[in-house]
């Protein structure tokens, strides 16, 4: 019975170390993973990173190209402009020297011979007036 009682004592030492030795292997299996993930996460960070400044320089680029294009075509729509101003100008000019000048518009003055008394109560005074 001393036997089994030793036996079963070194069985449970047995237990006991194998579960210290699996709890090590755990602790140390989740420390790799801990650093693989730790790893891994920084790795994402430098892609995105080195994503996002490779986005930015091309969003500048183009923006600024956008704005070299929209400059140069403002400034050929101005000077379009300027041009069809300058052409319009000269054939005012050239149109106001060939062409004759236009006659002056007589002025029509309308004059009232007589004056008509407006007092109806007055009719002798009124037909002094319209009949002289």
């Amino acid at each position: 019975m001393k036997d089994d009682m030793t036996d079963m004592k070194d069985n449970m030492t047995d237990m006991k170390s194998g579960m210290k030795q699996t709890a090590q292997e755990i602790k140390e299996t989740q420390r790799q993973m801990s650093d693989k993930m730790n790893e891994t996460t920084e790795e994402l960070s430098k892609k995105i990173e080195e994503q996002g400044t490779a986005f930015r320089d091309e969003v500048q680029s183009t923006t600024s190209r956008l704005k070299d294009e929209m400059a140069a075509k403002m400034d050929e729509q101005a000077e379009g402009m300027t041009e069809k101003i300058k052409t319009d100008i000269q054939e005012a000019i050239i149109a106001n020297i060939v062409a004759p000048p236009e006659p002056e518009q007589e002025t029509i003055l309308t004059y009232t011979a007589f004056e008509v008394d407006q007092n109806p109560h007055d009719q002798e005074s009124s037909h002094c007036i319209l009949s002289s």
